[in-house]
Order: C-alpha cells, then structure tokens, then sequence
C-alpha cells in the first residue's frame, strides 16, 4: 500500500499524467479507492489533495461517498475537508455527482466552525453545486436561528450572498428586517456588492426594488450575474497587483526607517513626512509606527512637540481608518494637548467606531490636563462636556460603551476643582447604572470597580463612600464572584480597620481567589494577632502561602513575646517549616530582650538553637547554646554543653571540642556518669581516625598542678585504650630485638 501511494506523490508532484487507472476510472477497486483516500488525507500539497477530493467525488462506489462524508466528520483534517469543498465548488456545473444532498448537513456543519476568512470563503462556494431550492431552507434557518452563535449565523448568510438566483437577493433584502443589527449590517454590505439599493430604503421602497428584480426573469439576472463576476474576477486581479506593489513600497519604507532608528531627530522628520502623506496607507504607516515607538524604551522626549500637531490634524482626515488609528494613538498620547480638537470631531463624526475611539482618546487627554503635575489650561467647560458624554455612553446598550464611560467618568472625577452638586450627578450616575434590572453582570463588575477605584483615589472619595458603602454592602451576597471583588475593593478604600473587621468571618475563604489575596494583603497592612488564627491555615498553599506568612511576621512585629510564644505550638501542628518556626522565634527573642523578659528569651534561645541544628545550621545552633551555657547553671549548663559538644564533635573541630572540655574541668570534673562524659563516649565509640587524634590531642590538656579531676583521667584512659591498636596493648617480650623507631612517630 505504502509503495502505491509513494508512487502516486511522485507522479503528482512532477506535474506528469497519472497513468493509473483509478485516476480517470469511476469504478477502482477497493485498493484504488483507498490509494486516492491517503492522498485526501496525508497529501503534502494542496493539489493533490485537491486531485484525490475531485476523483473520490466522481466515483460510483458508495465506500467513496461515506470516505468524504467521514472526513467532514473529523474535525482534526481541515486541509482534507477543504480539498473537498473546493472539489464541490469546481464540480458546480458537473451533474455527473450523484446524491449532492448527502454534503449539505456536513457543510453546514464544517462552516459554522470556520474563523478564518479564506477559508470560510471555499466553504461558502461549496454551496454553489447545490440547487437554490435544496439549500435555500438550511441556510435561513441557520441564519434566523438566534440560539446559534453569530459568527456561524453570519457565515451562512455569506454562501446565501454568492448563490446566483434571485431568490437569493429577495431573502437578503428581507433580513435587513432582522432583529439581529448584525446580520442586518451584514445583510446590507452583501446587497450593496451586488449593487442593490436597499440598505437605506424603507419597507415599502425594498418590496419594490423585490418586484423589480422578479420582473427583469432568470435568464436576465444570469446574464448579469455572468457580467458582475467577470468583472470581479478583473477587479481582485487589479486588487492583487496593488497589494503586490503596497508591500514592496513599505518594505522599502522600513528599511529606511531601521537605518535612522537610532537617532531621534531623523525619526520624527521621517514620520512627520508620511503622517502627511498624499495616500491612506502611508499615513496609517506613520501612525503605526509612531504607536510603537512610544510604547517602546527608546528615547522619545521630543515626540509630543514635533509630531502631535500632525498626529492631532489626523482625527479630522478624510479617510476612516486614518481617524481611527490617529485616535488610538491618542489615547497612547495621554499627555498630548487635543481635548480641545478631540470634542469638536467628535461632534461631527458619523463613523461609530472612530466616535467611539475618539471618546477614549477624549477622556484620557482630560484625564492629564486635569492632573496636578499638567502645564496644560484647558476650560473646566470642555470636562462638563466630557462627563457628559461619558454619561451618555454609561447609559448605552452596549456594555463595552457602558464600561468605557464609567472609565472615563472615574478618571475625569480623579482631580479636584469641581461643584459638589456636579459630582455627586455624575457618582450617582454610576450606581443608578450598576442598579439597573438589564445591567449584565460583566458590566456590573465594571461599574463597581469604578465605584471603588473612586473611594480610594478620588478627590471625593468622602462623598464617594457615603454614596456606594451601602451597595458595597449589599454586594457582597452576591453570587457573581466579580462583583464580590469589587465590593471587597470598595470596602477596603473606604476604612481598611473596618473592612478586616467585616470581611474575615465570611470572606477569607472565598471562592474566588482574587479576593482571598486581598484580604491577606489587607492582613498585612493592618492585621492583628486574631488574624492568625485564619492566616495560619494558609502558610502551606502553593498559591497564598507566601503572601500569608508575610501578613503574619508583619503581625508578629506588632505583638509582645509572651503572647507570640503560644503561636509556636500551632505553626508546628499547621506544619510549618523550620525557617518559619525559627523567624517567629527570632522575633519573640528580639521583643524578649526589649522587654527584658528573661524567662520568655531563654526558652526561645533554647528552641532556636533546637531548631538550628533539625535545619542543619550547626553554627548558628552553636551560638545560642554558648549564650545558653553562660546564663544557666548546674545539670541545665551541662546538658547544653553536652549539646554543644556534640556539634563540635559531628562537625569534627578538634580545637572547639578541646577548649570546651578544659573551660568545663575548670569548673567541675567531668566523668562517665555526666552527660558530658557520656556524650564523649558514646561519639568515641565508633572509631575513626579523628576520634584517635582528639583523644591525644585531649591527652594533651594541661590543667593547674592543684586542679585534681580524677574522673576525667579515668574517662580519657578508658576512651584511649578502647580506641588503641590491640598490639599496642600485649605486654612486651624482653628478648625480643630492639626495633629501629621512626623519629616521626
């Protein structure tokens, strides 16, 4: 089979005939079909694909007939699946395919899944080896369906605008009464291509333009169906050699502007040349460019003075897109004087996509020129303007406008300088929205994060949280986490103290994660010692561990020893690591001392030098037992020597062992009895090279002539003799010959 198939992509890709008989023969055999069903599916090319979808089309077998229907059916092969739309398409004039009406479910199908416009656009011509009267009912009904996602419901009202009947027109002139703006604006660019003046007329106006067209016969509108596609044909080739030369032109452009990259000046000459540029593209070029440069590192001090008067001259050019993309840049260009410019184009603007994005711009130019730190003066009269048109798009239908204006009234109430009745309109213009019975719950969440943002970082964050605690209140019962959130957010900036007090019964646990981390960050900034209690359950959470242990030495710092000390127990059942057990126990050493409550501060120094050592920082461990040693007495002081003993030991430090035992037998005698004496022995016991050099190096110890410590001489001799050679313990002979002795030994 393998060796059939390598034979057919060769044969295909060289260009030459297919000298098999299943290429041309309408009756393969089994072997032949699957031969062209591989190529479908795993061929390299496009062609080939396309070769193997044409001649499974016009087989008789019915196995060919359930392959193409199979492959619609998986939706991991899109190449195959379009091999055999464009099969379809090309066999529109071909009656030879048998049962046509097997496709029309799988096609409709595969459209409703398309996003890419070329490809939506071979599955639309598909349509067309169909008869008008087999398809015309699907396609509406997906088109009207209002439970189908628009994007499918648009597609399908593309296949039914390239269908040459005129059926097919009448039905498009009757969906510019649907419910659905979009497929009416939809509806409205496909009869306008076909040239068809019925997006603007009225009702009575369209049945007209429907009779007219029935009128003029079928034979007539083929006749100009066949003219109009001629002419597209001439037009997309005319497009394709524009394009062709459009992206030679600017790629030449960028080179030249890589070159002159560095060096500012040459920058904004470049640009400020195709910012006036005679055509559209070449000044939407210059925008684009200028968008990035901004948002860039580079140096870009003389921007705003050399190319914003040309930027700005932008939003009233002749072309859209130019507006559109002069008024994006804008917003970039927060600190550019245009509020002024910016609020007369609106005002006459018909485009609502550049209106739109005029307004932000807008809104953002008021938002600086308005600031402190601005140098510009722009009349208070243009901010009354702008709140309201801000209230204006607050109130739209669309919630993207609404969210929009919400943003632009919080940012134009951020500075001072307005009349309290003025404010208190526009902040009640914002719960009044929020409170709405059809305000979508995205757009609530909007809303209400304005309406905190406003309680923290306003001028009138006074009247702000008078106006909205209630709502914020009430907010919080709600179902929708987001909305929680921004309720949370409001409390918090309107009385950190109180919103702790509030929320931490019910809230730090919440579902949502955002407001989990806000309660810890609030606990952190002004958390007590009863915060713990809920904090503590966090420390080993991937997620909030960290920010809680944070929130908690925060606490820490702000409580006394004594009441820190009844922590440590509850860390160690919550399972908290050595380091954060020995940072609570730093903390409470530190307040002890300040305090000067000796009996807390021993009993930390005493877990800290603990726990040093269960962390495997001897020398840390070390020293707090030397503080230990020096302030306790008797058994206690032995047994912390005898711990610090076994440190030097199990790190091998021969000086520390030997100074700590002589410093002890100037105190007492040291035997096998006391922890000291048995902590030697038991390390000595396992014998090693180190064991034999520190008992000699111990043998070594000088004490005063008068110091007697017989205990520690039998200790030490025990200990030697246990670890000497067993032939350096036999008697020796006295016949045996004299050895010549190494002087190094």
């Amino acid at each position: 089979m393998r060796k059939w198939i390598f034979i057919l992509i060769l044969v295909l890709l060289s260009g030459l005939p297919v000298p098999l008989t299943f290429a041309e023969n309408t009756s393969e055999t089994n072997g032949q079909l699957e031969i062209n069903k591989n190529a479908l599916l795993t061929g390299p090319d496009e062609s080939i694909r396309l070769k193997a979808a044409d001649l499974i089309l016009k087989s008789s077998e019915s196995e060919a007939r359930t392959m193409l229907l199979d492959t619609f059916k998986n939706n991991k092969n899109q190449p195959a699946q379009l091999a055999i739309c464009k099969a379809l398409s090309q066999a529109r004039n071909n009656n030879g395919i048998s049962n046509k009406k097997d496709f029309i479910e799988p096609l409709l199908t595969f459209l409703s899944k398309q996003t890419e416009p070329a490809a939506t656009r071979f599955v639309t011509e598909a349509f067309l080896v169909f008869q008008y009267e087999d398809i015309e009912k699907p396609l509406l009904n997906t088109i009207t369906n209002e439970n189908l996602d628009i994007k499918t419901r648009l597609n399908a009202l593309k296949a039914l605008q390239l269908q040459p009947d005129i059926r097919a027109i009448v039905r498009l002139i009757e969906l510019l009464e649907s419910p659905q703006a979009q497929i009416v604006t939809a509806a409205g660019k496909a009869l306008t291509s076909l040239g068809i003046p019925a997006v603007d007329a009225d009702w009575a106006t369209r049945k007209q333009i429907i009779n007219d067209i029935q009128r003029i016969g079928k034979e007539e509108f083929l006749r100009y169906w066949q003219i109009r596609e001629g002419y597209e044909k001439q037009l997309k080739e005319l497009q394709d050699e524009s394009d062709f030369w459009m992206i030679e032109f600017f790629g030449s452009l960028e080179l030249l502007y890589d070159k002159i990259s560095s060096d500012e000046d040459s920058r904004i000459k470049f640009l400020d040349k195709y910012l006036n540029g005679k055509k559209p593209p070449q000044r939407i070029w210059a925008l684009l460019k200028l968008s990035e440069w901004w948002v860039g590192t580079g140096p870009k001090s003389k921007v705003l003075t050399g190319l914003g008067p040309s930027v700005i001259k932008l939003i009233s050019d002749n072309d859209t897109q130019v507006r559109l993309n002069a008024a994006k840049l804008i917003t970039l260009l927060g600190e550019l004087n245009s509020a002024g410019q910016l609020l007369e184009q609106i005002k006459q603007e018909k485009d609502e996509q550049v209106k739109q994005e005029l307004f932000f711009a807008l809104g953002q130019a008021c938002r600086y020129a308005f600031s402190p730190q601005s140098k510009i003066k722009l009349d208070e009269a243009i901010r009354i303007e702008t709140l309201d048109l801000a209230a204006g798009y607050l109130l739209s239908e669309k919630p993207e406008y609404a969210s929009k204006g919400a943003e632009v009234i919080r940012n134009l109430l951020e500075h001072n300088g307005l009349k309290n009745d003025i404010v208190n309109k526009y902040l009640y213009s914002l719960s009044s929205r929020y409170s709405g019975e059809k305000t979508p719950d995205k757009l609530r969440g909007d809303l209400l994060d304005s309406m905190a943002i406003l309680c923290g970082q306003s001028a009138y964050k006074e009247s702000a949280a008078a106006m909205y605690k209630r709502i914020f209140d009430a907010a919080l019962s709600e179902n929708n986490s987001r909305v929680r959130a921004a309720a949370v957010t409001g409390l918090i900036n309107i009385n950190k103290f109180q919103a702790l007090q509030q929320l931490r019964k019910d809230f730090v646990n919440d579902e949502n994660p955002g407001i989990r981390i806000k309660l810890i960050t609030l606990a952190n900034e002004v958390g007590q010692i009863q915060d713990i209690e809920w904090l503590v359950n966090k420390i080993n959470q991937n997620s909030e561990g960290a920010a809680a242990w944070k929130a908690m030495l925060k606490i820490f710092e702000d409580s006394n020893s004594k009441e820190l000390f009844k922590w440590l127990p509850k860390l160690q059942a919550k399972n908290a690591t050595k380091p954060q057990q020995i940072a609570l126990l730093e903390i409470i050493e530190r307040k002890a001392e300040s305090e000067n409550n000796a009996s807390v501060l021993k009993q930390a120094q005493t877990q800290l030098a603990d726990l040093y050592k269960q962390n495997n920082q001897l020398d840390k461990s070390a020293e707090y037992l030397g503080i230990l040693i020096k302030k306790t007495k008797d058994k206690e002081r032995d047994q912390f020597t005898a711990d610090l003993l076994s440190i030097y030991l199990k790190g091998q430090k021969t000086n520390p062992v030997r100074d700590l035992l002589a410093q002890k037998l100037l105190e007492k005698d040291i035997d096998n009895k006391c922890p000291i004496g048995k902590r030697l022995a038991e390390f000595t016991s396992q014998k090693s090279e180190f064991v034999t050099a520190l008992l000699a190096e111990l043998g070594k110890t000088k004490l005063p002539e008068k110091l007697k410590r017989p205990g520690w001489d039998a200790l030490l001799k025990q200990l030697t003799e246990a670890n000497a050679p067993k032939e350096a313990l036999q008697p020796k002979d006295p016949n045996a010959p004299a050895s010549k002795q190494d002087p190094n030994k």
